[in-house]
């Protein structure tokens, strides 16, 4: 794998972490973050959208 696109993964995990911090996520599976993978990542970041959204909907 060339360089960019390990930099663009790296930079699209980070930004996964981060957004998932945010979302008070700090642990997927009792693993820190940046020890997921980038599919977990995805997914677990699919999973809290999905949750925001249906809370928003239930509220009002």
């Amino acid at each position: 794998m060339n360089h960019v696109s390990r930099q663009t993964i790296e930079n699209k995990r980070q930004r996964l972490i981060d957004q998932l911090i945010d979302a008070d996520v700090f642990k997927i599976d009792g693993k820190q973050l940046f020890e997921v993978s980038l599919t977990k990542l995805e997914y677990e970041f699919k999973t809290v959208q999905l949750h925001t959204r249906y809370k928003k909907k239930v509220s009002g």
